[in-house]
């Protein structure tokens, strides 16, 4: 087979991988111990993988939504959602409150400025491919040429793979982490695409409840790439080349 259609071919099936990686995890969501709230006596939501909670009142359930406990919660006569904490999820209560005549109260909406919630997901891109060179640059410690091509180049592969191709479908940043399958939703969460999008939303909405494990996570990375930082700078640096004497006789 000639080289240039065995190249072709290599490049189409990394392109279906590629294709295959970022649809797969939102293609169908569906929820996966999602947690909700059920005041009262009202009717419990239908509908597997929902973790159900249960709240005296409507106050409990609020108060609930905005420590980020739950998504939502359904009440008698109305249904409570938080569209800041997922448009998807929130969208998915009203629709079950509406078959039971409820009409929907969002207890923290998203900013007046991004109506559907999009924000928060188009945020996290451009901030890691910004990050890139930035790091490249930061570890041009004592290394020679050579082994500093190298290392740019496996931190590109590397980071490449870790927070576009796996992180960024797997961040959950368009609906929510438990609406992804089961892959996704653990590995999507210890990556920062995934971590940083949770902790902007819980920082940003939510008055920084439920931000101490996404924190944790970033925490842990930054520490990784500071101690690659400090081990390229105590990296010896490459001998130079002892100079050519040519003995001239006399």
């Amino acid at each position: 087979m000639p080289r240039p259609l065995l190249i072709v071919l290599a490049l189409l099936a990394l392109q279906a991988a590629l294709v295959l990686l970022f649809v797969a995890p939102g293609r169908a969501p569906e929820p996966h111990g999602l947690p909700v709230g059920v005041v009262g006596a009202a009717p419990a939501a239908a509908g597997s993988g929902l973790e159900v909670h249960r709240y005296a009142d409507a106050a409990a359930a609020r108060k609930a939504i905005r420590e980020r406990e739950i998504y939502g919660a359904l009440a008698p006569g109305r249904v409570l959602v938080a569209s800041a904490a997922s448009p998807v999820v929130a969208q998915m209560l009203h629709e079950q409150g509406a078959v039971n005549g409820a009409r929907a109260e969002d207890v923290v909406p998203v900013a007046p400025g991004d109506p559907r919630g999009a924000a928060l997901n188009l945020l996290l891109l451009p901030l890691m491919i910004a990050c890139f060179p930035l790091a490249a640059l930061l570890g041009r410690a004592r290394l020679s040429r050579g082994r500093m091509l190298g290392a740019v180049v496996a931190f590109s592969g590397l980071a490449a793979l870790l927070f576009i191709v796996l992180g960024n479908p797997g961040s959950g940043n368009a609906s929510a982490p438990e609406l992804l399958p089961a892959f996704w939703r653990v590995t999507g969460q210890l990556l920062p695409p995934g971590a940083g999008g949770q902790a902007i939303r819980d920082t940003a909405y939510f008055d920084a409840h439920a931000l101490a494990p996404p924190a944790l996570v970033l925490a842990a990375w930054a520490l990784l790439g500071a101690t690659l930082i400090l081990i390229g700078r105590r990296a010896p640096k490459a001998a130079p080349a002892p100079a050519l004497r040519i003995a001239v006789p006399v």
